[in-house]
C-alpha cells in the first residue's frame, strides 16, 4: 500500500521526466547527432566590447586626423588644396572649433523676367532666374594674400569661392595664389577683419554688387568687424565715397597693395554675388543704403528727363560715330552726360531723375539700380558682345527695357571682343526712339 509521501515522489519523477524528454526532442541533432549547446563565456563578451570600442575611437581619431583643421602651428605660406568657404568651415564647426561661424542669410530665390523689347529680334527671352544662397563667415588666424586679398586658412587652404579671380576663370587650379605663390611678408592685426577686396574692385559695377554687398551680408549675420581691408584707387573717387555713406571710417580701412599679406585674428568672408547671380536683395538693399538712406531720391532735377552716357573718354567701347548720334539724341530732347566727370551722389541723382536713358554697354549703368520704376532704358551693343546684365537689372529694378544691336569695330587693342568700339546705325537708332514711344 503506497503512502502519500510515495505517490507524491512518484509523480514528481514523472514530471521531470517528462521535462527530460521535452528538451531532448527540441534539442534533438539531425543525422543522429547531438547538437551541442553553445554556453556564453561571460569574460569573453566584455572583452569582445571593449574591443568595439576601441575599434570606434581609432575610427573617430583617423576621421578627425583627415578632416580639415585650423591648424595655427603649421608655418603660413603658399595654399596647398582649394576648397568652398560652407563645407570647409562647417567641418570646423563640427570639429569643435568654437572661433568658426558660418550661416546662409538669404535662401535660393526666383523670379520670372520679362522678354527684352528691339525693332530687331530680342536677345533676351522671358525666363525664371534663380539665385542662389548668401553667406556670412569667421575663420580665425584667416589670412588675405595678394593685391585683391585672397583668403586663405590657417591650414593654408584657398578659400575660392571668395578669391575670385576673372582672368584664371573660375577654375582654382589655376588661381593665381595656387601658380604664382610669392611669399610676401605677414602682417598680424587683432581683432575682426572684413575681407572685402575684389580682383575688379576698380569698376563701378563689381565695387557695387561684389564689394560693398558683402558689408551688408556681415552687418546682418551681426558679425562685430574692427576693421576693412579693401584694395582701393586713386582714380575712382566713388569707392571711398559710398564707403563713407555706409558709415565705415578712414581709420577703419586697411588698403590691400600687390605685395598685401595680412593675417587677423578673426578674418570676416562673405559670399561673392557674382557666383550667386546678383539675388534680388542686392538692388534693394543698394537703393536703401545709397539713395533712400541718404536723401538722394528727394531732388528730381529738372532737365534730366532724358539722358544719354556718353563713353567718349574712355579708351574701350565707344561709339565711332558718336557725334553723328549725339547730333540726332539731342534733336530728342537728349542732354549729353560723361559719368567719370560727376561725383557719386549726383550720378545716383541723375538716374533717379531720369525717365529715358541712352547708353551703350558700360559699368555707369549700374547707376540703373537707383530708377524709378517704368524709366525706359536703351541699351547700345556690338554685335559681338552682348552681356545680359543690365537687362536683369531693369527687370529686378521694373524698368521698361529696350536693347539695339549695333556693328562692331575691332579687333580692339586687348583682343577682347568686349573691348571693341562700335558703330551705331543712325536710322535703327531713330526707329528705336519711336519704338520706344518718344
Amino acid at each position: 500500500m503506497q503512502t502519500k509521501r510515495t505517490r507524491g515522489k512518484q509523480a514528481s519523477n514523472t514530471r521531470r521526466n517528462k521535462q527530460v524528454k521535452s528538451i531532448k526532442k527540441r534539442t534533438k541533432p539531425t543525422g543522429g547527432r547531438r547538437k551541442k549547446t553553445k554556453r556564453r563565456n561571460p569574460l569573453r563578451q566584455t572583452r569582445s566590447l571593449k574591443l568595439k570600442k576601441k575599434k570606434k575611437k581609432a575610427a573617430r581619431r583617423r576621421r578627425k586626423a583627415s578632416s580639415p583643421q585650423p591648424a595655427v602651428l603649421i608655418e603660413p605660406g603658399r595654399p596647398v588644396r582649394y576648397a568652398d568657404t560652407a563645407p570647409y568651415v562647417s567641418e570646423w564647426i563640427h570639429n569643435g572649433n568654437k572661433d568658426c561661424y558660418f550661416t546662409i542669410l538669404y535662401p535660393d530665390q526666383s523670379r520670372y523676367f520679362a522678354t527684352a523689347k528691339a525693332i530687331h529680334a530680342p536677345e533676351f527671352h522671358e525666363t525664371n532666374q534663380v539665385w542662389g544662397h548668401s553667406f556670412a563667415a569667421v575663420i580665425p588666424q584667416g589670412r588675405m594674400w595678394g593685391p585683391h586679398g585672397h583668403v586663405i586658412t590657417a591650414d593654408n587652404t584657398l578659400l575660392s569661392d571668395v578669391s575670385l579671380d576673372f582672368p584664371t576663370g573660375k577654375n582654382p587650379e589655376f588661381h593665381p595664389a595656387m601658380t604664382n605663390w610669392e611669399p610676401y611678408p605677414l602682417m598680424d592685426t587683432s581683432g575682426t577683419v572684413a575681407a572685402l577686396a575684389f580682383c575688379t574692385a576698380d569698376n563701378y559695377w563689381h565695387w557695387l554688387y561684389d564689394v560693398l554687398t558683402r558689408i551688408h551680408l556681415l552687418r546682418v549675420a551681426g558679425i562685430h568687424v574692427d576693421k576693412y581691408a579693401v584694395n582701393l584707387s586713386s582714380s575712382r573717387p566713388f569707392q571711398l565715397a559710398t564707403l563713407y555713406m555706409l558709415g565705415i571710417q578712414p581709420e577703419q580701412i586697411i588698403l590691400a597693395h600687390p605685395q598685401f599679406h595680412l593675417r587677423a585674428e578673426k578674418l570676416a568672408v562673405a559670399s561673392a554675388q557674382e557666383n550667386q547671380n546678383y539675388p534680388q536683395w542686392t538692388i534693394d538693399w543698394l537703393r536703401e543704403e545709397l539713395l533712400y538712406k541718404q536723401n538722394l531720391h528727394t531732388n528730381i532735377g529738372a532737365g534730366n528727363e532724358r539722358i544719354y552716357i556718353s563713353r567718349g573718354n574712355q579708351p574701350r567701347r565707344r561709339i565711332e560715330n558718336e557725334q553723328e548720334i549725339m547730333d540726332l539724341l539731342s534733336a530728342y530732347g537728349f542732354r549729353i552726360c560723361a559719368l567719370e566727370d560727376i561725383p557719386v551722389e549726383q550720378q545716383i541723382q541723375l538716374f533717379h531723375s531720369a525717365q529715358v536713358i541712352v547708353a551703350p554697354h558700360g559699368a555707369g549703368l549700374a547707376n540703373l539700380t537707383f530708377c524709378r520704376p517704368q524709366t525706359r532704358v536703351l541699351e547700345l551693343f556690338g554685335e559681338n558682345f552682348k552681356p545680359n546684365l543690365y537687362w536683369k537689372l531693369s527687370n529686378m529694378g521694373g524698368l521698361d527695357y529696350y536693347h539695339l544691336i549695333c556693328r562692331s569695330v575691332g579687333p580692339s587693342d586687348t583682343g577682347y571682343v568686349g573691348d571693341e568700339n562700335i558703330y551705331v546705325d543712325r536710322n535703327h537708332l531713330e526707329q528705336s526712339l519711336q519704338f520706344m514711344g518718344l
